[in-house]
């Protein structure tokens, strides 16, 4: 799945991390399969439902970019490795 998302092979959905009006500036596009970010998050399932058939969307609930990367990968990868020194920005994403 990984090498799918990778290649945006199928790919039915772009999260838009972060906020254009944020200091980092224009938002990460993170392309990605709903059946495996739904499957491993009840979050964006619920928002998948709520915005049914929409192409993109914004997940500006996220402390950080880098943050939300990292936990979106781990739905495809199963593994979810953190920092200490960042784990609050984990727990509360």
């Amino acid at each position: 799945m990984m090498d799918l998302r990778e290649k945006h092979c199928f790919c039915d959905v772009t999260l838009l991390l972060g906020s254009p009006n944020g200091l980092a500036g224009l938002p990460y596009h993170f392309h990605g399969h709903r059946v495996v970010l739904a499957a491993q998050s009840d979050f964006l399932r619920d928002q998948f439902l709520l915005h049914e058939g929409r192409a993109e969307l914004s997940v500006g609930v996220v402390s950080s970019v880098r943050v939300a990367k990292t936990l979106l990968m781990s739905c495809y990868t199963g593994i979810l490795e953190v920092p200490l020194e960042g784990l609050i920005h984990y727990l509360t994403a």
